[in-house]
C-alpha cells in the first residue's frame, strides 16, 4: 500500500524538514515562480477569488505558472459552494414530502422530510476544496507543515527548527 504522496522539494525545505537534504532524482520540475494568467473563461464570481487569492499566494511564495489549472478549478468551486450555500439559507436542508389523496393517510399529511439535493451538492464541493486548500497552503494545519525564513538566528522559522538544543555538541 502507498505511503503519503511526497512532498515537493521547495516545501521539504521550507518546513526545515532532514529529508531535504538527500536530494531525490534531480528531475523534480521547478515551474517559475510567478502568477499565472487568469483564464478567460472564469465566471465573474471565479475572477473575484482569482484576483484576491493569487496575491495571497504569490505573498506566501507557494503560487508557481504550473498552478493555473488548479487554481482556476478552486475559484469556480468557491462560487458553486456559495450559490449552493446561498440555496440552503434561503429553503433550509430538507423539504416536506406529503401524503396524496390517494395513498394512504390524510391528503397533505407530512409523511417525512427529505434533504435537499444542494445540501449533498454543498458537501461535496467543500471536500473538493479542502483538499485543494491543502494543496496550496490555505488551511491552519497545512500551514504549520511550512516554515518562513525570519529575521535573525533563532527565530521561530530559523533553519534549525529548535533542533539544536536537543542534538547540540558539547
Amino acid at each position: 500500500m502507498p505511503g503519503p504522496r511526497p512532498k515537493p522539494s521547495k516545501l521539504l525545505k521550507l518546513s526545515g524538514s532532514w529529508r531535504e537534504q538527500y536530494k531525490r532524482s534531480g528531475s523534480e520540475p521547478a515551474p517559475e515562480e510567478v502568477a499565472p494568467p487568469r483564464p478567460a473563461w472564469l465566471s465573474p464570481g471565479a475572477v473575484e477569488v482569482w484576483d484576491s487569492l493569487t496575491a495571497v499566494l504569490a505573498n506566501m511564495g507557494v503560487l508557481t505558472i504550473a498552478d493555473g489549472a488548479m487554481l482556476s478549478r478552486y475559484c469556480e468551486l468557491w462560487v458553486d459552494w456559495q450559490d449552493t450555500n446561498t440555496f440552503i439559507r434561503k429553503n433550509g436542508t430538507a423539504y416536506p414530502i406529503r401524503h396524496k389523496a390517494t395513498r394512504g393517510g390524510d391528503p397533505g399529511e407530512i409523511k417525512c422530510f427529505m434533504q435537499f439535493p444542494q445540501v449533498g451538492v454543498r458537501n461535496q464541493i467543500g471536500r473538493e476544496l479542502r483538499a485543494i486548500e491543502c494543496e496550496f497552503g490555505l488551511s491552519p494545519s497545512a500551514r504549520t507543515r511550512i516554515d518562513v525564513e525570519l529575521a535573525g538566528a533563532g527565530g521561530k522559522g530559523s533553519k534549525d527548527n529548535g533542533r539544536t538544543r536537543f542534538f547540540s555538541a558539547g
